[in-house]
């Protein structure tokens, strides 16, 4: 939030250019949904070739932004046009996780008894995780409320850079290691938010947010060179953010 009050009049004055927000990045719709049976394994997964879906599997994650105001808008009182930059990781849910297990348990077994390969030993894995980076301009709203209490509202929107941290498996048997890696691509959506908040002494801020950060299909690329493209992931979130003005 940047445009800072001065309540004990009700007057709205901009007194600083810059605000630094931190909270957490909460998963909604398909982001943060998976389909798992009655085993435990995967029904459909955004990343998954043979069983494609838009559901993600995001988990709660974190945010981290920085808003600038860059300029006033003289024809309404405490409006500020604004520009953004924001951070956010979120790694899998734990449903993604135990049926991640489920899968290797159940890859163990046919390395074992149908490919011939020697009893299966140990695993180990690492999952995917989402990275997004949304640039957005804006317009932010302020008015006083009470003493040294403020509201503020924005909308934004702007350019969202999406990225896919790698996936891997490997599985230990008596008769060797098996390794699977699969790369993803990173692509640029359209995205917009909208918020609201109060704020304190003309410092800090408590917001609540929605983003959309657009929809874009994932591409994959696996340790042998084969490209597949995949599910569309629409990364779709709820924040809740602490901010001090500085």
């Amino acid at each position: 939030m940047v445009s800072l009050l001065t309540l004990g009049t009700g007057a709205v004055q901009a007194q600083s250019k810059f605000t630094l927000k931190l909270g957490g990045a909460f998963p909604l719709g398909n982001y943060g949904d998976v389909s798992t049976r009655s085993n435990g394994r995967i029904e459909s997964h955004a990343l998954f070739a043979e069983r494609i879906s838009s559901k993600a599997g995001a988990g709660i994650g974190f945010n981290l932004g920085v808003q600038w105001k860059l300029a006033s808008v003289s024809a309404v009182e405490g409006l500020d046009v604004v520009l953004s930059l924001d951070a956010f990781y979120n790694g899998p849910n734990d449903d993604v996780r135990d049926a991640m297990e489920e899968e290797l348990i159940h890859q163990m077994e046919d390395y074992e008894y149908e490919y011939g390969l020697g009893s299966a030993i140990d695993y180990s894995f690492s999952i995917s995780k989402y990275l997004n980076f949304p640039v957005m301009l804006g317009l932010n709203w302020g008015t006083g409320l009470a003493p040294n209490v403020g509201f503020f509202c924005e909308a934004a929107a702007g350019a969202n850079l999406r990225i896919i941290t790698d996936f891997s498996t490997e599985i230990e048997t008596s008769g060797g290691t098996i390794d699977d890696e699969a790369s993803f691509n990173s692509t640029v959506t359209f995205g917009f938010r909208v918020a609201a908040g109060v704020i304190f002494n003309d410092k800090y801020s408590l917001e609540l947010g929605y983003y959309n950060l657009g929809a874009a299909k994932v591409k994959a690329e696996n340790d042998r060179g084969q490209e597949v493209t995949l599910g569309k992931i629409t990364p779709t979130l709820l924040t809740l953010r602490l901010g001090i003005a500085l």
